[in-house]
């Protein structure tokens, strides 16, 4: 080989492996990426308790906080991570929540917008908390209110329609549009009333208010017959709410579990599959048929059981403990079967 040829080889940079490439930090916003871009980055804890500012939800305005908006979106915990975001075209609206002790800004259109990978799901998505960032506009929105989330006690101002700031699945129960397991909505926005009149349907009571700058009403079937509880998105609802209800499907006053069960736990395996940091603890919960004697131990060998699951599937074992709550946390009335199905759970909570 000519010596001039060997000296420029030599010369030339040496690139990172793309592991190394993937562990670079992230930048602070994504402004400087190109519609279209991916990037894989890490989050160190400085840049994920960084006060700057974020708007939007799972969506965020191109100049938020990078790391900080994973940390709203569930990306990273608060010890940081490594996180895979794409540079999309700007939405029209960007709605804020206060989730992981993160409160974002309501925003509306931006030039360009960033969402993290693993949020980019096709298919209804877990329902909103209230609809205020939509008020004044037209939009539609098609979303997921698990029984847990219609059964939360909250404030509701009207009969249908309601005020933007209302809680949408508690006010979809009062309305007769899910039952209290839960359901899939249609909402559309609608102008503001001059007035908003309380009611007491299907035992939610709502409040009156004056004029108020917007409001929702639910479109669709009314559907008030309990069926089974509808399940949350796994990844979606540990993102955002930190824990999941998992209606997993056992034998009655058994531990071995039923076939359908198997297609939820791989939801919960590709989970924690797609954040390698992501950590369990699983609660197991019965109703209140039995006694303590016998929900007591049983509520454990089920949380157990899907653990053993898990690991057997290959997720590492300290990822996941396990715990038995017997009938100690209900989050329903046991006395009916539709409360008594709510309550019959293996709840995943993230352990930052």
């Amino acid at each position: 080989m000519p010596i001039l040829l060997l000296l420029a080889l030599l010369l030339l940079p040496v690139l990172p492996p793309a592991a190394a490439r993937a562990a670079d930090l992230c930048p602070r916003d994504a402004m400087g990426l190109r519609v279209g871009e991916s990037l894989t980055c890490t989050c160190i804890p400085a840049a994920v308790l960084d006060a700057g500012s974020v708007a939007g939800s799972d969506v965020y305005t191109g100049d938020s906080r990078i790391c900080r908006a994973a940390l709203h979106a569930g990306a990273v915990t608060r010890a940081g991570g490594v996180v895979t975001l794409r540079v999309i075209a700007g939405v029209t609206r960007h709605p804020g929540a206060s989730r992981h002790g993160v409160r974002t800004a309501d925003f509306g259109p931006w030039r360009q917008s960033f969402t993290f990978e693993e949020e980019t799901v096709a298919g209804p998505r877990l329902c909103p908390d209230t609809m205020a960032a939509y008020a004044g506009s037209a939009e539609r929105l098609s979303c997921i209110c698990p029984g847990s989330a219609a059964l939360r006690a909250a404030a509701i101002w009207g009969s249908n329609p309601y005020t933007a700031d209302s809680a949408l699945c508690r006010a979809a129960l009062h309305a007769g549009m899910i039952p209290i397991t839960g359901g899939t909505l249609s909402v559309a926005m609608v102008p503001g009333d001059a007035s908003y009149a309380a009611s007491l349907r299907n035992g939610v009571q709502t409040r009156e208010f004056g004029p108020f700058r917007g409001g929702f009403t639910f479109q669709g079937t009314p559907n008030t017959s309990p069926g089974a509880p509808t399940q949350a998105p796994v990844l979606q609802a540990l993102r955002r709410e930190g824990r999941v209800a998992l209606y997993i499907n056992f034998r009655t006053d058994s531990v071995e579990l039923d076939a359908p069960a198997i297609a939820l736990l791989t939801e919960l395996r590709e989970a924690l599959l797609t954040q390698p940091t992501l950590r369990l603890r699983l609660l197991g919960h019965t109703d209140n048929q039995g006694g303590p004697g016998v929900n007591n131990p049983l509520s454990f060998r089920r949380a157990q059981a899907v653990r053993i699951w898990l690991v057997r599937e290959g997720i590492a074992e300290p990822r996941i403990t396990a715990e038995g709550r017997g009938q100690n946390d209900p989050i329903a009335e046991n006395t009916t079967e539709a409360g008594r199905a709510l309550n019959r759970r293996v709840e995943a909570l993230r352990v930052d």
